[in-house]
Formats: structure tokens, C-alpha cells, sequence
């Protein structure tokens, strides 16, 4: 999944939809998710281009316990696939730069 402006509100809207509360501050922070008091925070630097939020975005949808039932839209679901396909081949580029070569 490439950045596009498209893909960054598929995947806002995904973290929205798996019942989390996204949220863009101002600060001095990087970004990152919470969980306060049962209620589920993503909170993304404010002045981040939307190229390092897409990009921060993805990052924390691999550390979500993601309820995939959760997910009900068809758009959230295929969303949800293809940020899974980019993780897997993400894994499987690490793994091949892992073994000796010969």
C-alpha cells in the first residue's frame, strides 16, 4: 500500500472504525497510541506531512490488537488485507536481508 492522500483516509478511517479515537495534536512528541481508562487513543503530531502520518499510521495499526470483527465495512476489510499484505512482505523482505549469503 502506497501513500496517497486516498489511502491515508482508508487507513484513518480504519483505526476509527476498529473503535479507536484518532486524534492529530501539537507538541513535541513523535506519535503513538494509548489506552486511558478503556478509551483507545492514536495520537499523530499535528505538524507531520501527510506522508510521515500515512506513514506513523501504519506503524501503529501493527502494534493494534485489531478486533477484526470489529471491521464491518467492506472497505475497512479490504483496507485491513492490504495493510496485512505490505506487513507480511515487509517480514519477508527482513527475513531474506537475514540469511547469509554465500
Amino acid at each position: 500500500m502506497q501513500f496517497s492522500i486516498y489511502n491515508l483516509k482508508k487507513i484513518e478511517e480504519l483505526i476509527k472504525e476498529a473503535g479507536y479515537q484518532l486524534r492529530y495534536e501539537k507538541g513535541q512528541f513523535n506519535s503513538g497510541f494509548c489506552i486511558l481508562q478503556d478509551k483507545k487513543v492514536v495520537v499523530i503530531n499535528k505538524y507531520f506531512t501527510p506522508e510521515v502520518r500515512f506513514s506513523k499510521l501504519i506503524d501503529i495499526i501493527a502494534t493494534i490488537e485489531f478486533d477484526r470483527v470489529q471491521i464491518q465495512s467492506e472497505q475497512g476489510r479490504k483496507t485491513l488485507y492490504k495493510v496485512d499484505l505490505l506487513f507480511a512482505h515487509a517480514n519477508e523482505m527482513n527475513f531474506d536481508n537475514s540469511k547469509p549469503t554465500v
